[in-house]
C-alpha cells in the first residue's frame, strides 16, 4: 500500500463514513427514544436512565462497528510514519532487511525508502 492510496482511504473514511455513521447514530437514537415514549416505558415509573441505556446499546455498537475502518486507517498512517522514522534513523537503503520486512510489510517498502530519503529530515 502506498501513501496516496492510504490517504485516499483515510480521507474517505473521515469525510464520508464518519458523517454518515453519525447521522445513522442520531437517527437511531431518536427512533429509540420515540419508541420508548410511544410505549410509555419512560412514563411508567421504570428507571429512565437504565431503560434508555439498555435500549441504546445496540445503536452504540453499530456506530462503533461503522467507525472501525477509520480507526484502522489511522493506525496505518501512524505505522507508516513509524516506518519512515525507522528507515531514517537506521540509515536503511536495502528493502530486503529483515527488520524492515517484519515491521513494515503492509507498505510498499521501496517507495517508503525513497520517501524517507527524499523528504528533509
Amino acid at each position: 500500500m502506498n501513501h496516496a492510496q492510504l490517504m485516499l482511504d483515510y480521507n474517505l473514511c473521515l469525510y464520508v463514513l464518519l458523517p454518515v455513521a453519525s447521522f445513522i447514530y442520531i437517527v437511531l437514537l431518536v427512533w429509540t427514544v420515540r419508541i420508548l415514549l410511544k410505549k410509555r416505558i419512560l412514563g411508567s415509573g421504570a428507571p429512565v436512565g437504565i431503560t434508555l441505556t439498555i435500549m441504546s446499546m445496540p445503536v452504540t455498537l453499530i456506530y462503533i462497528a461503522l467507525l472501525i475502518p477509520l480507526f484502522y486507517f489511522n493506525y496505518l498512517l501512524k505505522q507508516e510514519r513509524y516506518c519512515l522514522e525507522v528507515i531514517r534513523v537506521n540509515g536503511m537503503h536495502d528493502p530486503g532487511q529483515p527488520m524492515l520486512r517484519e515491521r513494515c510489510s503492509a507498505f510498499d517498502i521501496p517507495a517508503l525508502i525513497d520517501e524517507a530519503w527524499k523528504t528533509p529530515q
